[in-house]
């Protein structure tokens, strides 16, 4: 579970210009913590909080695109998603090498060389991607990411350094008060940013509200959530079997977490303009993430299991532990399949598309 955070001074009075430079300032100062101690020493690279960090800033910089000159904010995502890449990957390899060793712990010993084999492999690739992410940092760093970044906000939006709540609440604004969201450990994030409907608005997005900037962001986010839950209405209903999963099924259910994610830290930036409401919704699709994040991980698991299995004939002294890891990704995955499907029913989804639909509008 990542740190909760909160973006100080955003308020529905925010000009959506000030509300993108507080924003994405406090999100770049979480990335700027989490690489200090990456860098100090290299070895304690925690992969979960340098990713978290790094996609708060990449959603907050997608959120607040049209704040910014184009190719300027396109090119410092870029750069950023460079870090992240490596950074996740490393993070997968990091629960992949915590479920095995649990396993190693109570499998029976047939299965133990197989097990031993998958936690050497995935120690293997877990010093190969542990060397590109700190090559992945000495280029952020070299490259000067986060100072031009923060000298674009000062440029673009008139707005430096962070500061405290206490130091900009408005307190006559009390449909606006400060909100403290916690996040979960994600996944991949969609870098195609949505870029809002200004059709028929002031030539110049920054000088708008933020009530009515987010507005129109959320419907956004909102359409391409619902295009990735009508794909994936019927992956969620698909019964488990003992053949190996569907790719598309795979892909749907991914598709629709990335969706629900996407949403959910754009609700969580957006909560101080709509208030509970908002926040119900965040919450309610962190829980959406969750599970479908159980199931990916599970996914990932068996794509790896079945290649390693390959050609093997049933005689291979690994094959055991390799079976006994397939079977216990599968009994998770149903689980997880199972509470989906339990938790996650039409009314639910709808009251969820009508909470979203009525803040946005």
């Amino acid at each position: 579970m990542s740190q909760a955070w909160s973006i100080p001074g955003v308020t529905r009075k925010s000009t959506f210009a000030e509300a993108a430079g507080r924003s994405v300032l406090t999100s770049l100062s979480a990335v700027s913590s989490a690489l200090d101690a990456a860098r100090s020493p290299r070895d304690s690279i925690d992969p979960h909080v340098l990713q978290e960090a790094l996609r708060r800033l990449r959603t907050t910089m997608s959120t607040y695109t049209k704040a910014f000159p184009e190719e300027a904010i396109k090119t410092l995502r870029k750069d950023t998603s460079d870090l992240f890449g490596p950074t996740s990957e490393l993070r997968d390899i990091d629960i992949q090498l915590g479920r095995m060793r649990e396993l190693r712990e109570n499998a029976p010993e047939q299965a133990q060389p197989g097990i031993k084999h998958m936690i050497e492999d995935l120690t293997g690739r877990e010093t190969g991607t542990m060397k590109a992410v700190e090559s992945a940092l000495d280029i952020f760093a070299s490259a000067n990411v986060l100072d031009r970044l923060a000298d674009l906000v000062e440029t673009a939006t008139g707005i430096s350094g962070v500061e405290t709540a206490s130091d900009t609440t408005d307190t006559d604004d009390a449909e606006a008060p400060d909100h403290h969201m916690e996040g979960t450990p994600a996944d991949e994030f969609d870098e195609t940013p949505d870029r809002a409907d200004t059709t028929g608005a002031a030539a110049d997005p920054g000088a708008m509200r933020l009530r009515e900037m987010a507005g129109t962001i959320l419907s956004d986010r909102l359409r391409s959530f619902e295009r990735s839950l009508d794909s994936a209405v019927e992956a969620m209903r698909t019964p488990i079997t003992t053949d190996r999963l569907n790719s598309a099924t795979n892909e749907m259910l991914h598709q629709l977490r990335v969706g629900a994610k996407k949403l959910r830290y754009t609700s969580e930036i957006f909560a101080p303009i709509f208030g509970k409401t908002l926040e119900r919704v965040a919450g309610d699709l962190g829980d959406l993430q969750d599970v479908l994040g159980e199931i990916h991980d599970a996914d990932v698991v068996e794509a790896n299991i079945v290649a390693a299995l390959g050609d093997r004939p049933p005689t291979d002294p690994l094959v055991a532990g390799f079976v006994y890891v397939l079977g216990d990704g599968r009994a998770r995955r149903a689980l997880a399949q199972a509470r989906l499907n339990k938790d996650w029913t039409p009314q639910r989804i709808a009251d969820l598309q009508d909470k979203l639909a009525s803040v946005a509008n």
